[in-house]
Order: structure tokens, then C-alpha cells, then sequence
């Protein structure tokens, strides 16, 4: 069997080109890509959508839910690959129906400190969806 040797110099130069090349992006959770951000997003912003029909929160911030939402989904398609489609479906619909869970337990819930923090999270989950777009 024939042995291949690298001179030490090669060995180096390869070392150090392993060095300056980007590091993978690490593995996480199924929205940690950008268009699976913005598919979380898109579906936060759905559900408080379909909450403000119920309890009005007044027609301005509604239209500007709404013009959110569509932002989003307009980001999400941009950034999406055509493969992951069901995927960011899926996250889409799951973060809406988190969301709605969220509203739900604000508004209608007999302990007045569960409802307090679910109103809470429901309001920074969407303080940080915004973030996500320009002024």
C-alpha cells in the first residue's frame, strides 16, 4: 500500500486555510434560519391579527399588525428555499397558534399574575418580531 506524504509547509498552509475559513453555522432549533424567523413572525403577527377582530385594540394598530404580518411573509418568501416550504409552514402555523394560546391566556384567565405575564411575553414576542424590520 502506498503512503502519501504532505511536506510540513503544505500541511501548514492547509492549516491555516482551515483556520480562515468561516466556521459552519451551528445546528438549532427548526426557525433558526432567517426565513424561519420570519415564518415566526409572520404567524405571532397572524394571531394577534385575528385577536383584534375579537377585541379591537383600534383599526390603526390593527392596519399596522397587518402590513407587519404581510412584510413578514414577503421576507419569509424572499429568503426561503423553495424545499422548506412545508417546513416554514408548519412554523408558521405552530407560532400562531402559540400566540393565539398567549392572547387567550391574557384576556380570559382567572389568575390576574398568569394572565399578566402571558400578556407580557405575547407583547415582547412581537417587540422582537419588529425588530426585524425597518422603521
Amino acid at each position: 500500500m502506498a503512503r502519501h506524504t504532505v511536506s510540513k509547509g503544505v500541511a501548514a498552509g492547509l492549516g491555516l486555510l482551515g483556520l480562515l475559513m468561516p466556521a459552519p453555522a451551528p445546528a438549532g432549533p427548526a426557525g433558526s434560519g432567517l426565513a424561519g424567523q420570519f415564518a415566526i413572525c409572520a404567524g405571532r403577527y397572524s394571531a394577534f391579527v385575528d385577536w383584534s377582530y375579537l377585541l379591537p385594540p383600534g383599526p390603526a394598530l390593527t392596519r399596522l399588525h397587518e402590513a407587519r404580518r404581510a412584510a413578514l411573509t414577503a421576507l419569509q418568501e424572499a429568503a426561503a428555499d423553495p424545499r422548506d416550504a412545508r417546513r416554514l409552514l408548519a412554523l408558521r402555523i405552530e407560532a400562531k397558534q402559540a400566540q393565539a394560546h398567549l392572547l387567550h391566556r391574557s384576556r380570559f384567565n382567572s389568575d390576574p399574575e398568569d394572565a399578566r405575564r402571558a400578556a407580557a411575553l405575547a407583547q415582547r414576542q412581537l417587540t422582537a418580531c419588529a425588530a426585524l424590520l425597518l422603521p
